[in-house]
Formats: structure tokens, C-alpha cells, sequence
């Protein structure tokens, strides 16, 4: 990890760095109030002082460049770490005072050690249960969130009829991997149910995998193939190992189920985490094999996730009254007529799918305005970190989510 501090000089480079940060801010501030108030001092006794004090001002400015000089970053590589390792350091501290609060909290309540307590009275299954599905989970979201920050970039780099793919070429490659998830989705959801959640939880790591090796194709009817059926993989990827814990949790002893949001709340938040993680490996294979090494190596965390799941999971299917549910063959028809009948339900949908709409045109968008600006602000030939501006994505949403559970305990939204 590039923005790992593991040695003392380089803690020192960075304590360095905020000293004279804090010099420049302060010089800066002070030439600005030393003018204003002399421009008011001169205003009142109509006298012109300002010139007189020029050189003095040249100088004052001429130093804080010269700071300015020693702590701007010289790569776009090292604008993005600085940026992630300034962000952790935000999560750092909301973490702390989240964890503050929640001491307060409890001693208020009169309660001393109840995180021990809690843990010792959760049951055995309950633990089993977590320790074998969150594994597999954040493996499996460690894959996923590998493909994102060149996702762009390996398409940007073929060539088709002597030209390297077009904006509009890899816009339809984007959408053509959800036009699948669209057509085929719902077929994805009676597989599991009829051959179970541990099978189609090795389906997707296998499908999936199918669609990151087709970015090593040079041909495009390939490559639309390769997208589709990663499109798949990714709607299983998504379904398939939630869709195991919640009927293992269902089936289990009396309670269980009801460990149920904690599992889940465990799994999703320390995602970011994971997202993180695989920005910066995702970074580090770009770096020594070009775009497409990220998609090359995602697999091996695909394999680790499901060598766990073989020995580990035992098959669940759908129940009998689950199929015979099933068999009813509700159609798409009947679901909009249900959602067009409930006005909360309306808006809801409408409410995920502009925000949905919205975020999968900035992922579309973003890898080609990062490059601009990057070229505008390094020159020619400077090249975009997307694995570390991805990680900075991960880590602000990170702090979003924090920032939302503050503000909903303090009854602000």
C-alpha cells in the first residue's frame, strides 16, 4: 500500500508537510490583514503608504510560493495519496468520536462492558454462521470492486479498425452488460432457487470471471460476449451468497434470523474498506501489467472465495412452498401493476432509479475527465492514478455514511 507511513522519515516527510502548510496559511493571512489594515489606515489619514511597502509584500509573497513550492505535490500519483491518506484520517476521527459516543451512551445507561457481554451471549451458530459467509462475501466484493477503476481504461486501450475504441463504443459496452442483467435477471433468480444459493454463488465467481478474462479480446462481437456474460455474473455476484445466509439464518435454531442485520450490517460496512483495498491493488497491478492486469488478477480472490464456500457451505434450496410460490409465474406485468398501485412504492423507484441513472453516468464519465484534468494540471504524458482516485471515491463514501448515521441518531434528517 503506497500510503501506508511505515517508516519514521517518511512520518517526519509528512509532519513536514503540514508544518509548512500551516506556515503558508498563516503568512498568507497575515499579508492579507498587515494590507487590508493599512489601506484602511491610509484611507482615513489620506495618505498613500501601500507603495512604500511593495517590496515588502513582493517579499512576503515570493516566500509563501516558495512553501507552496515544497508542499504541492509533483505527480497526479502523489496529489491521490495524499488525498486518500488526508481522508483516512477523517474516517480515523469520525470513527473515534462514533466510538466516544457510544461509550458515553452506555455509561450513561449505567451498562459496563456490554460489547463483551453481547458477545459471549450470541449464539454459537450465529458465529459459525458469520465466520463462514463473510469471508466469502468480502472476497467476492474485493473482485468486484477490482474491475472498477479501469473498467474504462482496458477498452479505452483497444483498437478497433486501426482506431482506438471510441467514447460511444465503450458507453455500449457499459449498458450492454446491464441489457443482460435486464433480459436474463430474472431466469438468474429461478436458477438459484431450483439448484441452489451455494451453486449459483460458484456460477457467478465462474461467470464473472468469464467477463474479466474477455478484456485480454481484441475483437468486438467478443468483447459485447465477454461483457454479457460478466453482466450475469455480477447480478449473481450480487443475489446469490445473500440469498445462502438468509436461508441458512431462516433454518437454523430459534433466533438466529434475527442476527440477520447484524450480519449484514458487518458485511456492508466494512465494504468501503474493501473497496479501498482493492483501489490500491488495483493500481499497483495496472502499474506492472497496463489495464488489463487488474482483470487478470481478480480471479485468484474469486477462487479463494469459492475454495471457502466448497468446504465450508452446505447447499440450501427453496423450500417446497417456496417453489410452489414460485409457480405462480408472476410476470413483469404483475409487478409494475402492483408498484403503479403503491404510491410509496412509485416513489421509490423513481427515487433509486434517477439516483442509480445519475451515479452510472458519472462511472462512465469520470476515467475521461480525471484524464483531462490531470493532462491540464501535469502536462503531456502525465498518466491518472485511477486506481488511487478510485480509492479516494471509496473512502468519501465512507465518510458519507458515517456523516448519515451521525446525523439520523441526532434526528437531523
Amino acid at each position: 500500500m503506497t500510503t501506508i507511513i511505515s517508516k519514521r522519515g517518511r512520518g517526519l516527510h509528512y509532519l513536514q508537510t503540514v508544518s509548512t502548510t500551516l506556515q503558508c496559511m498563516t503568512a498568507s493571512f497575515l499579508a492579507a490583514f498587515s494590507v487590508f489594515g493599512i489601506q484602511l489606515y491610509s484611507s482615513a489619514a489620506n495618505i498613500n503608504i501601500l507603495p512604500s511597502i511593495s517590496s515588502a509584500a513582493c517579499a512576503m509573497h515570493n516566500y509563501e510560493m516558495s512553501l507552496l513550492k515544497q508542499v504541492a505535490p509533483t505527480s497526479p500519483e502523489e496529489l491521490f495519496n495524499h488525498s486518500l491518506l488526508g481522508l483516512g484520517g477523517i474516517i480515523a476521527l469520525m470513527r473515534t468520536n462514533r466510538y466516544m459516543e457510544l461509550k458515553r451512551e452506555k455509561a450513561a445507561k449505567g451498562e459496563s462492558g456490554p460489547s463483551k457481554r453481547s458477545v459471549k451471549s450470541k449464539p454459537k451458530s450465529v458465529q459459525s454462521l458469520q465466520l463462514r459467509f463473510l469471508p466469502v462475501f468480502w472476497l467476492l466484493r474485493l473482485a468486484f470492486w477490482m474491475s472498477g477503476p479501469y473498467f474504462y481504461q482496458v477498452y479505452a486501450s483497444k483498437i478497433f479498425n486501426g482506431e482506438f475504441a471510441t467514447q460511444t463504443i465503450i458507453s455500449r459496452i457499459f449498458l450492454f452488460g446491464f441489457l443482460s442483467i435486464a433480459t436474463l435477471g430474472p431466469l438468474m433468480g429461478r436458477m438459484l432457487d431450483t439448484c441452489g444459493r451455494k451453486k449459483g454463488t460458484l456460477t457467478a465467481a465462474l461467470l464473472y470471471t468469464i467477463g474479466a478474462l474477455s478484456t485480454t479480446c481484441d475483437t468486438l462481437p467478443m468483447i459485447f460476449a465477454g461483457r454479457a456474460v460478466g453482466g450475469l455474473g455480477t447480478s449473481l455476484l450480487g443475489s446469490a451468497p445473500e440469498a445462502w445466509v438468509v436461508t441458512e439464518a431462516m433454518r437454523g435454531k430459534q433466533g438466529d434470523a434475527s442476527y440477520l442485520s447484524e450480519t449484514f450490517g458487518i458485511a456492508y460496512s466494512y465494504d468501503p474498506v474493501v473497496a479501498i483495498v482493492s483501489g490500491q491493488i488495483s493500481g499497483a497491478v495496472a502499474k506492472q501489467h497496463g489495464p488489463t492486469g487488474p482483470f487478470l488478477f481478480l480471479p485468484a480472490f474469486l477462487v479463494g472465495a469459492c475454495l471457502i464456500a466448497m468446504v465450508f457451505w452446505g447447499e440450501n434450496k427453496a423450500e417446497t412452498n417456496e417453489k410452489q410460490e414460485a409457480s405462480k409465474k408472476a410476470t413483469v406485468r404483475d409487478g409494475v401493476k402492483i408498484i403503479w398501485q403503491d404510491k410509496k412504492l412509485l416513489m421509490l423507484g423513481a427515487i433509486q432509479s434517477l439516483f442509480e441513472g445519475s451515479m452510472y453516468i458519472f462511472v462512465s464519465q469520470w476515467p475521461p475527465a480525471m484524464a483531462v484534468a490531470v493532462t491540464r494540471a501535469y502536462g503531456e504524458g502525465a498518466s491518472v492514478p485511477f486506481g488511487s482516485v478510485f480509492s479516494c471515491f471509496m473512502a468519501c463514501c465512507m465518510i458519507g455514511s458515517s456523516i448519515f448515521v451521525s446525523t439520523s441518531k441526532s434526528g437531523i434528517f
